[in-house]
């Protein structure tokens, strides 16, 4: 018999090493034995050594090795290797049973849902249009309540019965525009009605003032008045047949493109309402008066801008300037321009991003390439109030970024407080040559006064600082650029120390300045500006300085989120 070498894989099975019926049972290739056995078999090799060795093994296996469950050497594979596939299958059956009941019942579920939502969304709309019929017909009672109250009037004399009716008249033009804010703004031209149910209401204080201060009125007042109750009888008449005809937005909200129309209105800037202006000036008349507020903002034009019309480059130019030159640390990663807005300030409008991954939006003016608009975000995160060493750290900042920028003399009013950044109102300031009437002596000498340092509150720039890092991450010009012009100033003032007389009794005076304040849009008035603290409450009362009437009086609440005036 000729000696056999044994090879790695023949002693590893003769030894034990691998163990029949286990790993390789569940492979589709032969066992490692059969396959050796198999070659052995094939060169017609008749020695024996390889089976003695694994008979000899097998014998030295365990018997739960040997057996398996069905007592032969592999059957416990196999039987784990069946169990698996009838697993395996009894899984398959329950996902192709279990996933339609699962479609099914989402499909029952959304059908449900959306019953319930369109019941809810009919409920909506029902109670839409009862509230809209609701504020149609009290708009239109309104409008006739108006209309008598004009129409007396027109035959009053006695000034405290003008003084009654006016106050009254200006009570229901309140409620009117209350009512109009209910109203769908495609339904019916709100804008100019709206408009000139204010003018009314401004028209009928300015006139009850003037009758206070014993003015009777004159022939263009009643002629003014006559044309008042003319239009609202008018206006009356208009929405009383829409009323009985039932052309009232009622209809209009079922319309499937109700809101697209409203939307669509509003993205185009109104164009629809303004296509119809001129139309509505002519049925509206125009109030001719000196009253505290102006008959509309529409007809203002911007006074502070200058200069020729710039183009993209020069604006892109000029963009990029507003960051500082090149080089500068604040200079931007990112700077495109977006669009290009029209309006009374047509502007250059860019976007971009700072290294920090901060973003922005800066408008240039067309005409004179003028600052209107910055906006970014704030790094830091502080909410509360600033105290006093932090508020005028703050305070310095806005001034020196304003006098970088061609505002040199301008003066912090008013303040507010959000999360990482504080916005400051500043207002540009104005020597003036003035004297008061009796002394000869320069306006405004007085203890507490300001001199003759004019604050001119309609030349207004509102700046957001950073309270974290004190940069300057937001402004806004359009204030000033609308307002800023050259003043004629009075020349001789009423002297402070007569002035202050006509303030109420009891009032504690904290300061004193002259104010030019907006007596509406297009008129302001030089008073004296008292900020006074009467019953634990501050006020600012501003007096005429020419006369020394009451012209304003402010509330100054001042709270955790800074001060507002109302």
């Amino acid at each position: 018999m000729r000696e056999e070498t044994l090879n790695p894989m023949q002693e590893a099975i003769a030894f034990g090493r691998v163990i029949p019926g286990t790993a390789a049972e569940f492979t589709n290739e032969p066992r490692a034995e059969e396959f050796y056995s198999d070659a052995f078999s094939a060169e017609g090799n008749e020695n024996s050594a390889p089976q003695e060795a694994a008979k000899l093994n097998a014998e030295r296996r365990p018997a739960t090795v040997k057996t398996g469950t069905n007592g032969g050497g592999s059957g416990g594979g196999f039987d784990r290797w069946r169990m698996r596939g009838a697993v395996s299958g009894g899984f398959r059956t329950l996902i192709l049973y279990l996933i339609p009941a699962i479609l099914a019942a989402a499909v029952i579920i959304a059908a449900v849902w959306g019953n319930r939502q369109k019941t809810l969304a009919e409920n909506y709309r029902r109670t839409a249009e009862n509230m809209y019929r609701a504020a149609y017909h009290e708009l239109t009672e309104s409008v006739y309540n108006l209309n008598i109250m004009l129409s007396k009037l027109l035959i009053s004399e006695a000034p405290a019965t003008l003084c009654t009716t006016l106050d009254d008249i200006r009570h229901e033009s309140g409620i009117c525009v209350g009512l109009m804010a209910q109203i769908p703004q495609s339904h019916i031209d709100n804008a100019e009605l709206n408009a000139f149910l204010v003018r009314i209401s401004d028209y009928s204080e300015g006139l009850a003032g003037r009758v206070l201060r014993g003015t009777p009125l004159s022939n263009d007042d009643r002629e003014q008045l006559a044309a008042l109750f003319e239009a609202s009888g008018n206006i009356y008449e208009e929405l009383q047949t829409k009323l009985s005809s039932g052309d009232i937005p009622v209809a209009a909200i079922a319309a499937e493109d109700f809101f697209e129309s409203e939307n669509s209105n509003a993205a185009h800037g109104g164009n629809a309402s303004n296509a119809g202006q001129d139309e509505a000036d002519s049925r509206y008349p125009t109030l001719i008066y000196d009253g505290p507020f102006s008959e509309s903002t529409e007809k203002r034009e911007p006074q502070g801008l200058s200069g020729a019309e710039i183009d993209e480059a020069e604006a892109y130019r000029r963009a990029k300037a507003f960051f500082g030159g090149a080089g500068s640390e604040t200079q931007p990663s990112e700077l495109k321009l977006a669009s290009c807005s029209g309006g009374k300030i047509p502007s250059y409008d860019f976007s971009g991003k700072f290294a920090d991954g901060r973003e922005f939006d800066l408008s240039i003016t067309v005409r004179g390439g003028e600052l209107l608009w910055f906006m970014t975000s704030a790094e830091g995160y502080s909410q509360d109030a600033p105290n006093e060493s932090e508020t005028d750290a703050l305070n310095a900042a806005g001034l020196d970024f304003l006098a970088a920028k061609g505002y040199p003399a301008m003066r912090a009013t008013y303040a507010q407080y959000y999360p990482g950044a504080v916005l400051i109102s500043y207002a540009a300031t104005e020597n003036i040559d003035a004297e008061t009437s009796d002394s000869g002596s320069s306006a405004g000498n007085s203890e507490n006064a300001g001199g003759n340092n004019v604050i001119i509150y309609n030349d207004l720039v509102k700046i957001w600082i950073d309270r974290t890092t004190k940069k300057i991450v937001g402004a806004d010009a359009r204030n000033y650029l609308f307002s800023h012009t050259e003043r004629s100033f009075p020349t001789v003032l009423a002297a402070e120390e007569d002035v202050r007389t006509n303030l109420a009794p009891g009032l504690e005076i904290v300061q004193t300045n002259l104010a030019l304040i907006p007596q509406d849009d297009q008129t302001e008035k030089l008073c004296y500006e008292y900020k006074v603290r009467f019953g634990g409450n501050d006020y600012a009362v501003y007096l005429d300085a020419v006369t020394g009437d009451e012209v304003q009086i402010f509330r100054i609440i001042e709270d955790e989120n800074g001060q507002l005036a109302v």
